[in-house]
């Protein structure tokens, strides 16, 4: 049986060396300092009971105990330490070196003088004994030593016990179990030893062994150092944002707090599980995420990927005000700009003796034939609604330009002379200009666009005889092409000072004969088609 603890024993000690280097060549950190200090007093403790089993006589028996006690100690501090890292437990530097200060207290008595009456007062030695050759008492100082080695394992169960239950995962419970057994298992060992069960056999150096093997399995199954060590785990578990950490099979690793409460509310975890690569916006209630979603990839392999959630609500919520008052606040400058542009151009309709409907009336042809083209196969993808609501609404500003026409041609009631009627073409390019420097900068591009080409273009003709510019066919905007049609009619429908108003029949005609040389044939079909429309909006 003796054979059998000393292989076990020399094994655990090979194992703890291999170890202890694999813990070395790691990355620096507090907690890889406190392992290898645990690690090492393990591998001390242990020699140091192995030379005590094999010793032949008292005084290499007592050399043996003394060199376990440079190691007992210092495993109790270290793994209490490493215990604390785990579980985000911070202890103040005076405290860290209080504690010591008392554990190296013991380590001191004993290799100054092991019969010290304080620690163990009384020595003897007999070489039949099955397992350790040493019969020893025990002074104050020992029991001193076993009130420490009880409140560690008391304060360890705490911490573990907490720990345990802030785990949301199952790996990472079986991580945090794997690593708090290889903490408790020695000093349990011990705590059975005390009893007197195993009748001598110090079962320290058993739990040592199991906490070597449960050692290994954290490092080589769950990767303690490669993956999420517990202390970065603790700063990610406290933090303001949440984290999702996923394996290259899409199975849960590990997730903080602030994800695990989320995740436990509604259909949560199904939005987080669809959300896209890169960063997205994810809302929940009434809270607003800022979420980024990466791939983990190393030398090539893709391992898994993680997702993190920050709360953004408040800034989300203040630019979205911000964002509702600058438009709204626009909206009320954009209705402030038609308003005046508007009563500017039905102050130009009042120069030329026109009634104030003609803006209204034109505006309202030119919609019903808007909507008339958007049944036609052939305008369906240009006369969309937008399009439809802003040739409405700049329809009133076709004439606009004519505020640079003087009175006396404007008021004329017989034929304008070639020089009256070259002064009038002018509007047109006047108009467009006019709009251009009130309008740029203040409406959108394809608003101030769609009024410039009405003021500029509404007298071209199909056939290329209109002007200013003498477009033909469909290089004249569709826009222009439909303010043709529905200005000429207005006009024929109203009184003028050089004219009385045209029956709607005669108009009608008219504006039917001139399909294919004053304007657009399709305008002029869809005309035909809304003609009972357009007269009720004439009244």
């Amino acid at each position: 049986m003796l054979h059998i603890i000393l292989a076990a024993q020399i094994a655990a000690i090979v194992i703890l060396f291999f170890l202890s280097y694999y813990i070395c060549i790691q990355r620096s950190s507090r907690q890889q300092t406190q392992l290898l200090l645990l690690t090492v007093s393990t591998i001390v403790l242990m020699i140091g009971y192995l030379l005590e089993l094999t010793a032949e006589n008292q005084q290499a028996a007592i050399t043996g105990t003394m060199f376990s006690y440079v190691g007992k100690p210092f495993a109790l501090l270290s793994s209490f330490l490493f215990v604390c890292t785990c579980c985000g437990v911070e202890l103040k530097r005076k405290v860290k070196f209080g504690l010591l200060l008392y554990h190296g207290m013991f380590t001191v008595v004993v290799l100054t003088n092991p019969l010290h009456h304080l620690f163990y007062p009384t020595i003897a030695f007999d070489i039949t004994r099955p397992y350790s050759p040493l019969i020893l008492t025990h002074g104050p100082l020992y029991y001193a030593y076993l009130a420490t080695t009880v409140a560690h394992l008391i304060v360890n169960t705490v911490l573990a016990a907490r720990e345990l239950k802030r785990c949301r995962t199952r790996q990472r419970r079986h991580q945090v179990i794997l690593i708090f057994g290889m903490i408790f298992s020695g000093i349990l060992g011990y705590m059975i030893f005390l009893t007197g069960v195993t009748k001598g056999y110090d079962s320290t150096m058993a739990g040592c062994f199991m906490g070597a093997i449960c050692q290994l399995i954290i490092f080589f199954r769950y990767r303690l150092f490669d993956a999420l060590t517990l202390a970065k785990d603790q700063a990610l578990q406290d933090a303001a944002s949440g984290m999702l950490v996923l394996d290259d099979q899409g199975t849960v690793v590990y997730m903080n707090a602030m994800m695990g409460n989320l995740i436990e509310t509604g259909d949560f975890h199904s939005q987080v599980q669809a959300l896209p690569e890169g960063n997205s916006l994810l809302r929940h209630g009434n809270r607003v995420y800022d979420a980024k979603r990466s791939i983990v990839v190393n030398h090539g392999r893709t391992f898994g990927e993680t997702i993190e959630l920050i709360d953004i609500t408040d800034s989300y919520r203040y630019s979205e005000r911000l964002e509702q008052d600058v438009e709204n606040r626009t909206r009320q400058i954009l209705h402030i700009q038609r308003t005046v542009i508007g009563s500017l151009a039905n102050l130009v309709e009042a120069r030329d003796d026109y009634t104030g409907s003609h803006i209204k009336k034109t505006g309202e042809y030119v919609r019903i034939l808007a909507e008339e083209l958007q049944n036609d196969p052939r305008f369906q993808d240009i006369v969309t609604d937008d399009f439809l609501t802003k040739l409405a609404d700049v329809a009133p500003l076709h004439d606009i330009g004519k505020i640079a026409v003087s009175d006396a041609i404007l008021r004329k009631p017989g034929k304008l002379s070639q020089t009256e009627f070259l002064e009038m073409q002018n509007h047109c390019a006047e108009g467009a200009r006019v709009i251009e420097n009130t309008m740029r900068g203040v409406e959108t591009d394809d608003y101030v666009s769609m009024a410039e080409d009405v003021a500029r273009y509404h007298h071209e003709w199909w056939n290329g005889k209109g002007y200013p510019e003498g477009l033909e066919g469909e290089n004249i905007p569709l826009s222009a092409r439909i303010m043709a049609v529905a200005d000429v009619y207005d006009a024929l429908r109203s009184r003028r000072v050089y004219k009385e108003p045209f029956h709607a029949e005669l108009a009608r005609n008219i504006i039917a004969e001139d399909a294919g040389t004053h304007f657009d044939p399709a305008v002029v079909e869809a005309f035909q088609r809304a003609i009972d429309r357009i007269e009720t909006a004439a009244m």
